[in-house]
């Protein structure tokens, strides 16, 4: 039988022992809520700016991308159909079809210009080049509308070939006529096209070169949004797995 001696130490140690184990098991989950805790802020720090790289690059970087896109489309088309326009013989309904791409391509770059979030510029540089490019645009498209003007002349005339035609006059003796008179203003029309054409190739490079320049500035900002995003998802990933180990 135990002595009441050894009785009472056994249930002194079992106390204490029933103590530890409380207060280990009070520091531990103490331990993982402040774990919890210093994760759960850490991850709820990075919302926001998640967020603000999101909003960046879904309401301000891919709009401002799809609208220079369009523009640079629409101007693509104009230029071919001025082209075919000035230098190449087309019947009426083909004449036509190139004056409604004119009008659809404006149309469509209206549209591109309306994508960019101008609002939301902060990078001084992209401030400049839109300015450049609103510019460049505005001055390319009265120079536009001064071709077709003069387009309109050249086709009343209803000479597809003013050169050849006043060689042939020529070849028949009727410098002098009418006929001549009529070839000769068709031919100075078309020359004016020509002119205007070609002088436009300066015009047509400012406008290139801004849409280039702000789309290569769009898409840095967009490889740094998603750079930062990662990170901050890979920060918040590493803290979840490290405080899984710690507890």
């Amino acid at each position: 039988m135990l002595s009441p001696k050894y009785k009472y130490s056994n249930e002194h140690d079992l106390i204490y022992k029933k103590m530890r184990i409380k207060t280990e098991l009070r520091a531990a989950f103490l331990i993982m809520g402040l774990i919890f805790f210093a994760v759960t802020f850490i991850g709820y720090s990075q919302v926001p700016q998640l967020a603000n790289h999101i909003d960046i690059l879904t309401n301000k970087n891919l709009p401002s991308v799809d609208g220079l896109w369009k523009i640079k489309e629409g101007k693509g088309k104009i230029e071919l159909a001025k082209h075919r326009l000035i230098e190449i013989e087309l019947s009426p309904e083909q004449r036509q079809d190139e004056l409604n791409i004119f009008e659809q391509s404006l149309e469509q770059i209206e549209q591109g210009f309306q994508q960019i979030t101008v609002d939301s510029f902060h990078n001084r540089d992209e401030k400049k080049f839109y300015k450049q490019l609103q510019s460049s645009s505005d001055t390319w498209k009265q120079r536009l509308q001064l071709l077709v003007t003069f387009e309109q002349k050249y086709y009343e005339y209803g000479i597809t070939h003013p050169e050849k035609l006043e060689a042939e006059l020529l070849h028949q003796g009727k410098e002098n006529t009418p006929e001549m008179e009529k070839a000769r203003e068709a031919l100075k029309l078309r020359k004016q096209l020509q002119i205007i054409n070609l002088r436009d190739k300066y015009l047509d490079g400012e406008v290139e070169k801004s849409i280039t320049q702000l789309l290569a500035i769009n898409q840095k900002l967009a490889r740094t949004a998603r750079k930062t995003a990662e990170q901050y998802t890979l920060q918040s990933k590493v803290w979840a797995i490290g405080s899984i180990i710690i507890g």
